[in-house]
């Protein structure tokens, strides 16, 4: 009997669904990534429709949004399509979900009509309309016909053509399912916001007014030559004993890190089977690998016999790089400091015939497309502020206005004319400085007087979903100033509650991310922004328990004597909750100090312009996590969550200072070269590293952590005692970075544990810097030689014990005792181990 011909759907007056179509240059997704546990599904675009949607169609919506998918030339190529659903007739009780995949088909995108030129360097917008003019194969299979249900996903895979033209043949069928959801899940992560995204977005902005993209897989995402599979649960599992191993244990005596290639995976570098463990966590009597023909071959034993005696090996563990970072920035104050910062990794990029950048830009810079179709690239980041404190920055910029003014004014309407647009006036001129950077030209030097607002300097342009303004409260509000720290808690569990802040504006930047390495944020502490950022971490760990979170707290800590003394004991007190739940929450939580305790005398900082203090403290914060972004085939990587484990060897120490030293890079390798002499004359060690350590660890010019507030409980004559550092040197500060064969983690270690990170990069003084703030000496420095340290010490437990015993006097004694004693519970966190006795010895002093 004939099948029965699909019921014609009326699209006009029947719901569409929600359909999620994954897509994958070379070839399909394997069924492991569809896994619900994994922390982001594969990039997708969601589509509304119907189930009598064609392949053409998927082909058409898919290719509009991401145009650069279409291989060049196109001829040939062909757009393979897979239904993924999960197996709920074939799930056991209590047994893993899976996925099973079925091929649903093929479309072959056919030569261009006459007249065409298949390799032009045209509009990406035009190729893809010619080339869906051409297509073959089954275009016109439906939803329906494969049996499709809402909740299903489609996968498809791009082949492009042969190098004579041909038509390159399907991927092969998956022979055995792959992990899914639990029994009666459907998956689905992320957020339903309909046709036309990538990823949970639609069109993307331009990054850095450039990028250079060539170095990055098309597509987005990490670089192929840096790429690394992330651990998982792989088809099959199997778990192997090492005693099992027999005479095969060869082929597992070294660890293979592997990276993926549309040919399979192949062996990137060999690690020792120990480092293995102690970066996967696994015991050594559970050892879990790859192998591939080539491993067992290199044991002396056929594939055959090999997987006779151990069985076939397909379990992953591979090292996770951790790549991306997605920055928070809160209020003013952490606003200049992101503007300066967000400049400096802009300077970085490079462009050809320049040698490639030694920074990674993918890990704060997330590839997208412009209304053109051009690949850009934006920031990872999300900018909050208060109304009217953006300046002339606009939400929509010009990257995105044509954009903006076609989907209100070319699209069809009710009404057969196009509505009338009344546009309010630009309120804020732009800055000379924006101005002249949009037409081309070398902008004017910057001065106090002209930073009138943060985006005045700005050099980057961000997506549109970056900027975030709360319209609640005015900047410089003089009737209801954002100032007090319950104001900020209270704000944010408002708009908590109304849109899920989260899920709104964070979590598609982190879903798109391949294998995030943590968040960053910039925030203000001593006024409101404290308490929003205290709900937004509280929120965070609700929702990334183990996420590496950093939090760089910025204020004046009421150290600005310029201000009355009423408003200067208001910032600690609200410096002093911010560092109760900050500490607590954070990863990592550095208080810095616009106005810092100790300063050398080549410092020039205007304490009244946050443009001042912003450019000194980025030149640590920048400087400090740089390794988190360099290339690991340049040296000197290292993740936020390495420095986390130098710092906090205990998982409790998490308030560390911020310390740095500045000097002219070419005055800097004079002293070096004479500072080799005299130890190779004098025959001196040059090696940093002591048992105890402390004497001959880097001793800094500037401290910025918080401020001092001249109470101290440090018995007389008692050394600060460092129980962790993390040092980053860029330029030719040590005279050797030998540690003596010590293990930075190393538990048995004694004294401090010290892990020292360098690169040749030098900090760049650009043009949107003050150049006022360091005198160097030689006058002409156009890049700065930094040292910089992180630090967990007896100095933080000090620092809080001074803040308890300022705000004790501040606050209301409704909230007196729980939040001394939570800062309370902070310092003895650097006493355990010790020196227990702190508190008592001080008590009989």
């Amino acid at each position: 009997m004939a099948a029965q011909a699909p019921a014609k759907i009326d699209r006009q007056t029947t719901t569409p669904f929600l359909l999620r179509l994954f897509f994958k240059q070379g070839s399909f997704h394997r069924l492991d990534e569809f896994d619900p546990n994994q922390t982001r599904l594969p990039t997708n675009v969601q589509i509304y429709t119907w189930p009598d949607c064609t392949l053409r169609e998927l082909c058409s919506l898919l290719l509009t949004a991401v145009p650069t998918l279409l291989p060049q030339p196109y001829a040939g190529s062909r757009i393979a399509f897979r239904l993924v659903f999960p197996d709920i007739q074939g799930s056991r009780p209590g047994a893993p979900g899976r996925f099973i995949a079925r091929d649903m088909g093929s479309v072959i995108v056919g030569a261009a009509s006459a007249g065409e030129d298949v390799d032009m360097e045209g509009d990406n917008a035009s190729r893809v309309s010619e080339a869906l003019k051409q297509l073959d194969g089954n275009p016109d299979k439906t939803l329906a016909d494969v049996k499709f249900l809402i909740g299903d996903y489609v996968a498809c895979a791009i082949l492009a053509p042969l190098p004579g033209g041909g038509v390159p043949a399907a991927p092969p069928p998956i022979a055995v399912p792959g992990r899914g959801p639990p029994t009666g899940s459907y998956g689905g992560r992320g957020r339903e916001n309909g046709f036309g995204s990538r990823g949970d977005y639609g069109g993307y902005g331009r990054g850095g007014r450039g990028g250079r993209l060539d170095d990055r897989r098309q597509g987005g995402g990490v670089p192929r030559e840096e790429a690394a599979a992330v651990t998982t649960a792989a088809i099959g599992e199997t778990e192997v004993e090492e005693d099992a191993l027999g005479s095969c244990s060869g082929a597992l005596s070294r660890y293979h890190a592997w990276k993926l290639t549309n040919d399979g995976l192949l062996v990137k570098e060999d690690q020792s089977l120990q480092q293995s463990q102690a970066r996967t966590g696994h015991p050594s009597n559970s050892i879990r690998a790859l192998v591939s023909h080539e491993d067992l071959v290199q044991c002396g034993h056929s594939s055959e016999h090999c997987n006779m005696m151990i069985h076939p090996l397909t379990a992953v563990i591979l090292v996770d790089t951790m790549h991306e970072i997605v920055t928070l920035q809160f209020g003013q104050q952490s606003n200049y400091l992101g503007t300066h910062f967000w400049n400096t990794q802009e300077s970085y990029f490079t462009y050809p015939p320049e040698a490639e950048s030694p920074v990674d830009h993918d890990v704060l810079f997330r590839p997208g497309i412009a209304p053109d179709g051009a690949d850009t690239f934006t920031p990872r980041t999300l900018i909050y502020d208060l109304k009217g404190a953006f300046g002339s920055m606009r939400k929509i910029n010009s990257l995105y206005e044509s954009h903006d003014n076609r989907s209100i004014l070319d699209q069809p309407g009710v009404w057969p004319t196009k509505p009338i647009i009344q546009r309010a006036d630009q309120s804020i001129p732009q800055s000379a400085y924006q101005d002249h950077l949009d037409a081309g030209l070398a902008p004017p030097k910057l001065s106090t007087s002209t930073v009138r607002y943060w985006s005045d300097y700005s050099r980057v342009f961000y997506h549109p979903r970056s900027i975030v303004q709360l319209s609640e409260f005015d900047v410089n509000d003089k009737l209801l100033p954002f100032e007090n720290w319950e104001v900020g808690m209270e704000l944010f569990e408002k708009l908590e509650r109304e849109v899920d802040l989260v899920d709104r504006d964070l979590r598609p930047f982190i879903e798109e991310c391949d294998g995030i390495q943590g968040l960053q944020i910039f925030t203000g502490v001593d006024d409101a922004w404290g308490g929003w950022a205290s709900g937004w971490l509280e929120r965070l760990r609700d929702e990334y328990g183990k996420m590496s979170i950093w939090t760089w707290g910025i204020g004046d800590y009421g150290a600005n004597t310029t201000i009355p003394r009423e408003k200067r004991m208001h910032q600690i007190a609200n410096s002093s909750r911010s560092l109760q739940v900050l500490g607590e929450q954070s990863s990592v939580y550095i208080p810095m100090s616009n106005t810092p305790a100790k300063t050398p005398g080549y410092l020039s900082l205007d304490a009244k312009s946050p443009w001042h203090t912003a450019a000194l403290l980025v030149v640590g914060v920048e400087s400090m996590t740089i390794s988190s972004r360099l290339r690991a085939s340049k040296g000197g990587r290292g993740t936020l969550q390495h420095i986390e484990d130098t710092i906090n060897s205990t998982g409790k120490r998490r308030i560390a200072k911020l310390e740095m030293s500045i000097a002219d890079p070419d005055v800097l390798s004079q002293k070096f070269s004479t500072d080799v002499a005299a130890l190779e004359k004098d025959g001196s060690t040059t090696s940093r590293r002591t048992s105890e350590g402390d004497h001959q660890l880097s001793n800094y010019d500037i401290d910025v952590f918080t401020r001092d507030y001249r109470v101290s409980s440090r018995r007389p004559g008692k050394k600060e005692h460092i129980f962790g550092r993390a040092e980053f040197t860029r330029g030719d500060w040590a005279v050797s970075d030998d540690d003596g064969g010590h293990d930075p983690h190393d538990r048995f270690e004694e004294g401090p544990v010290l892990q020292k990170f360098t690169a040749p990069l030098l900090f760049p003084l650009l043009d949107s810097f003050p150049s006022s703030v360091f005198d160097l000496g030689s006058g002409h420095a156009t890049k700065l030689a930094v040292c910089t340290g992180l630090t967990t010490s007896t100095a933080v437990a000090e620092q809080i014990r001074a803040v308890e015993q300022i705000v004790k006097r501040l606050v209301g004694v409704d909230e007196r005792e729980a939040l001394s004693n939570g800062l309370q519970v902070l310092a003895e966190e650097y006493d355990e181990g010790w020196d227990s006795g702190t508190d008592s010895d001080d008590d009989e002093n």
